[in-house]
Parts: structure tokens; sequence; C-alpha cells
């Protein structure tokens, strides 16, 4: 009985090869074709979804530039450009200085660069300057842009009984890439601000060209690069 069964079922393998053979590859797609396409079927719709978003930022974007005034984008990246450059320089940096120095009353005695201490986006400056009350207060109001320089403040240390301050400033550059550009987003509120810290520099520097010489005698500085 056994040996007639075992005839029986190789007999219906035999017959119905085709059809388990079928199973097989069904089973087969099932378990590991199926669930790759079913992968990337989500993969392309979270790619739709992103590539949606940015059109809308675009769009976005487009409607603003439209509706800009003519040359209104053009002044803020000029003025950006001119805070935040693409690379530093050294002359830059002395120039912001000699501008914050001449419009706050606040006197730059010395000012050192570590250049070990520079890094790619950032390069600090060691300052140490004396005055009034108000020029200091001046100088903090306003180191910000108004030396036509972005300028941040790392350390600060006060003496009020000589009035002097030290301090380390930081100038910062930033060459943007592919990635960046593609990703700059545009803010009207924001547009407006740098037009008119431009308008406002610009004004600044017309009134430094018109400054009688001599006027402001600052005493002579050191080497800015001595380690």
């Amino acid at each position: 009985m056994k040996k007639r069964f075992d005839i029986y079922t190789l007999r219906l393998i035999k017959d119905n090869g085709i059809y388990l053979f079928l199973l097989l590859i069904f089973i087969i797609l099932l378990f590991g074709f199926i669930p790759l396409q079913i992968n990337h079927f989500f993969s392309l719709d979270e790619r739709n979804k992103k590539l949606n978003q940015e059109l809308t930022q675009l769009k976005n974007q487009q409607n603003l530039v439209i509706n800009l005034k003519s040359n209104q984008l053009d002044q803020a990246i000029k003025t950006i450009n001119t805070l935040v450059p693409n690379s530093e320089d050294f002359f830059s940096i002395i120039t912001a200085l000699e501008t914050i120095s001449s419009k706050t009353g606040f006197s730059i005695s010395q000012y050192r660069i570590s250049l070990a201490d520079v890094s790619k986006q950032s390069i600090p400056i060691e300052i140490t300057g004396v005055g009034g009350t108000g020029s200091i207060v001046n100088f903090l109001n306003g180191y910000h842009f108004s030396g036509g320089r972005l300028i941040t403040i790392t350390s600060l240390e006060y003496s009020p009984s000589v009035t002097k301050l030290n301090l380390v400033l930081n100038f910062h550059n930033f060459k943007p890439t592919k990635t960046d550009i593609i990703n700059v987003k545009f803010d009207q509120q924001e547009i407006d601000k740098f037009v008119a810290i431009g308008e406002t520099l610009s004004k600044d520097q017309v009134n430094q060209e018109n400054l009688i010489p001599g006027q402001f005698n600052y005493p002579v500085r050191g080497n800015p690069f001595g380690q």
C-alpha cells in the first residue's frame, strides 16, 4: 500500500508539475518582488511630495520676485554680499573697524588677528578700545552692520573705571553652494530689512567721504597680524 501511495504521489506531482512550478514562482513574487514594488511605490510617492513642495516654494518665490520693485532684490543681494562676502579680505575688516570707531566715537587703541583661530567662515579679531559711556553704548548698539560688515561678539570685558572694552569680534564670510542657492528662501520683510541697511550704509559712506581729513585722530596701531 505504501508503494502504491508513493507511485500515486509521484504521478500526481508529474502531472501537475507545471502548476506546482507556477505556484512556486507566485510565492517567490509574493514574498520577494511585490514588497520591493511596494517600497518603490512609497519611495516615488515621497519623492513626488518633495517635488510638489519645491514647486510650490519656487512658485511663491517667483510671485515674490514679480511683486518686488524693479531693483529691490538686487539691492538686498548687494547688501548681503557686502556684509558677508564670499571670501575674506583683511582690508575690509580694518576699514569696518575704522568706520565704526569714527561713527561712534569709540576709539580702538589696538587690535589683533590671531591666524591660528581663523575658521573657514569666520575671523576673530581681538580689540581694545576706550571711550565715554555714550560712545561705548553707541558702539554696542551699532557694531552689527554699521561698519559695512556683519560683526558678532564672542566675548566682552568692560572696565568701568577706565571706560575700556576688551572684545573678540567675529567677521563672517560665506560662499554658497549650489544646494544653498537652490534652497534659498525669499522673505519680503528680510528683503526690506537688507534694502534699508544698504541705504543706510550708502548714506554713511557719503558722509564719511565728506569728512574733513584729520578730523579723527586715532592712535597708530601695531601689526594687526601679530600672534
